[in-house]
């Protein structure tokens, strides 16, 4: 016994298979009426200057810095120990070296820091 039998519409006008009322619908709506006039449409200025918005990226400020663990425990150790989180500590360092090169009292360079006017002898 079929669970399901083909059925196959009638014909309602003109070989269409949809319903009558469907048909007249659509013919009404989708023809043109020329009682209507349309509205003028009211165009907005649109700003000149427009300044895009940015989207910053949730990481955009972050920087990844590669420790072996041996470094990263005793920086971590060394920090904690003045109630310190690594990024403070790290930003802190950086202002200070940033401050004491700019001041003439200090060198960086590839090879290291170094206090200004010291040489290796």
């Amino acid at each position: 016994m079929p669970l399901a039998k083909k059925v196959t519409p009638s014909p309602v006008q003109g070989n269409s298979t949809l319903p009558e009322t469907l048909l007249n619908q659509m013919q009404n709506n989708f023809s043109a009426q020329k009682d209507e006039i349309p509205e003028p449409v009211q165009e907005i200025p649109v700003p000149q200057e427009v300044e895009p918005k940015v989207r910053k990226n949730r990481y955009s400020d972050a920087v990844n810095i590669s420790l072996s663990q041996g470094k990263r425990t005793k920086f971590k150790t060394f920090f904690s120990k003045y109630e310190l989180n690594m990024t403070s500590g790290f930003e802190m360092a950086v202002d200070y070296i940033i401050r004491e090169v700019n001041a003439g009292r200090l060198t960086l360079s590839k090879s290291g820091i170094e206090k200004a006017g010291e040489t290796d002898e």
